[in-house]
């Protein structure tokens, strides 16, 4: 494998990521994506079932801040965890 280059990087992150890295890192995020679309279709209120463990995740770490994510295309969303929590 090249060795990632340490010096000042110019130019768009492809350029500077060795071809190999980058072949492996789209076949992760391929299956990745696959994997998450077929836990929709087992699962498709996997989100509501989450949110509601906010009680839980509350009494176990308190009441505060907490940071989520705006999903993108087959990620699961926080956004319901997230409403439920604020309701509390």
């Amino acid at each position: 494998m090249t060795p990632v280059e340490t010096a000042p990087k110019k130019g768009a992150p492809e350029e500077i990521i060795p071809e190999e890295i980058n072949s492996e890192k789209i076949d992760l995020r391929s299956a990745a994506a696959k994997n998450r679309a077929r836990l929709i279709e087992l699962t498709p209120d996997a989100a509501g079932i989450i949110a509601g463990f906010a009680d839980d995740l509350i009494a176990r770490c308190g009441a505060g801040i907490y940071a989520g994510y705006l999903p993108i295309k087959t990620e699961l969303s926080p956004l319901p965890l997230i409403e439920t929590l604020v309701q509390r």
